[in-house]
Formats: structure tokens, C-alpha cells, sequence
């Protein structure tokens, strides 16, 4: 398993900075999670709910829990040969995914596949 974390043309990766500024413990359930979606499969998961899929997105997806009373999603694509893309992390604050944060992850979700 391979978890890559977006980065702009800078390199800079704000997806990465945003994990690695919260706790410990909530930065140690995120990657939990992805191995654990690795061992049993992502089919698994999404009938848990801990991930959904974005519709109509063939492959984008966000994963979510909740640690230490902080609602975490992280948006994710997949590739043929298991390599996880974190695309955009925000802590939820509504109901529902805000625009805003999808329009972000939509848009970088394409400069992976359509490039």
C-alpha cells in the first residue's frame, strides 16, 4: 500500500500539513484506517460507511471518522496499482460535504486522471 498526499506545482502539500497538524492520535486513526481498507477491501468499507463514494466520480471517495470529538474527512482516489491519493482533508463543521471542499477535491482528483 501507497498513500500519497496532493501537492501543488510548488510541492507544497496542504493536505499533509493539515494531517500533521492535528493530534497525534487523529493523525494515527487516519492512517489505521487506510491499512485497514487495504487488508479488506474498499467494497467493505463502503457498505460501513466510513467511506462513501462521490457520485457521479468513478473513483473519488472520502473517508471519515471521528477522534477526540473532531469530525475528520479526507477525500481519496484510488489507482490500478493500490496507491492511495489524499486529495483534500477539512474538519467537518456541517451536514452534508460543503461545496466548497468537494469543488477542491474534484478539482484536484482530475489532475490526476486527466492530465
Amino acid at each position: 500500500m501507497d498513500i500519497r498526499f496532493w501537492k501543488h506545482a510548488s510541492g507544497k502539500s496542504d493536505v499533509r500539513l493539515f494531517l500533521e497538524k492535528q493530534p497525534r492520535e487523529a493523525q494515527e486513526r487516519f492512517f489505521w484506517l487506510f491499512e485497514q481498507i487495504d487488508s479488506r477491501g474498499l467494497a467493505q468499507h463502503l457498505q460501513s460507511r466510513v467511506v462513501e463514494k462521490i457520485k457521479p466520480h468513478k473513483a473519488l471517495f472520502y473517508i471519515r471518522y471521528i477522534k477526540n470529538k473532531c469530525s475528520y474527512r479526507f477525500f481519496f482516489t484510488k489507482d490500478a496499482v493500490n496507491t492511495y491519493h489524499i486529495l483534500h482533508g477539512f474538519m467537518k463543521k456541517t451536514r452534508g460535504i460543503p461545496p466548497k471542499e468537494l469543488k477542491k477535491a474534484e478539482k484536484r482528483y482530475k489532475t490526476i486522471y486527466f492530465k
